[in-house]
């Protein structure tokens, strides 16, 4: 069993085009070939938000910024390596022609908003001053050096609704730090967000109106959108999905 199993480690190796960084944990050729295959082992193993080493397609080092320009053009996959060291890589390998249909055009939208969050990050935080549902007023004054879990999002938005309980969750594990601020900005108005909640539980602070500020101000047109602000007022990170906002939350959270 032993020697069978080395059998099938070597031939995946030698398959995979295994480099100083380490072996493909799943084969880019076959994963391709099947959307939901793919898009099932993208959802749960590839994170663009993440601090990832990135290796371009000739098994090279390059920076995070070239490898999510890459991405977007819909012609390749990122896959993880298995590193010895336990360090994170993503590797890009070009989609065959006969890749399935879906992947070109799914992956690329996915990268364009990665890229978009991804380049926001290190700016500082235009000048805000929120009043929220309770009358308890933020501002960046009044929250200069604490951690900010910012949320934005609407009634309209499932996504947004489903998540309440994890973010909920989230809100618990950092109920004794009382230098990270969880706020929402919604964009509708005090009534409605007023009587939502007295049917969900929803324990960040809710601020109302923040239609134009989300759009404008923020440049933010997807809901859910989170962003970690840091204790010098930068965004740290802009993501889209509770997985991404709780790992890198927790980073932020150990500086």
């Amino acid at each position: 069993m032993k020697i069978r199993l080395l059998v099938v480690f070597i031939l995946f190796a030698s398959c995979t085009n295994t480099t100083q960084y380490g072996m493909p944990d799943n084969d880019p050729n076959l994963i391709q070939k099947d959307f939901m295959k793919w898009y099932t082992y993208h959802y749960n193993t590839i994170i663009l938000s993440s601090d990832f080493k990135a290796i371009d397609e000739n098994s090279k080092i390059i920076n995070k910024e070239n490898f999510l320009k890459k991405l977007i053009l819909g012609k390749y996959i990122p896959i993880q390596l298995v590193s010895k060291n336990g360090q994170q890589f993503y590797q890009l390998f070009k989609l065959e022609p006969n890749c399935d249909p879906n992947i070109p055009s799914t992956i690329k939208n996915e990268s364009l908003q990665s890229y978009h969050n991804f380049k926001k990050e290190g700016t500082s935080i235009p000048h805000f001053n929120f009043k929220d549902l309770k009358g308890v007023k933020y501002n960046n004054e009044n929250t200069k050096n604490k951690i900010i879990v910012l949320k934005c999002w609407n009634l309209h938005c499932q996504k947004c609704i489903e998540e309440m309980p994890e973010l909920n969750s989230l809100v618990e594990k950092y109920k004794t730090r009382t230098d990270i601020v969880f706020i929402s900005l919604a964009d509708d108005n005090s009534q409605k967000l007023s009587s939502f909640l007295t049917k969900k539980k929803f324990n960040y602070a809710v601020v109302s109106n923040q239609a134009l500020f989300i759009k404008n101000t923020l440049g933010i047109s997807v809901f859910p959108t989170h962003i970690i602000i840091n204790k010098q007022g930068k965004i740290s990170k802009e993501v889209t999905t509770f997985k991404e906002l709780a790992i890198a939350l927790q980073k932020e959270a150990l500086k």
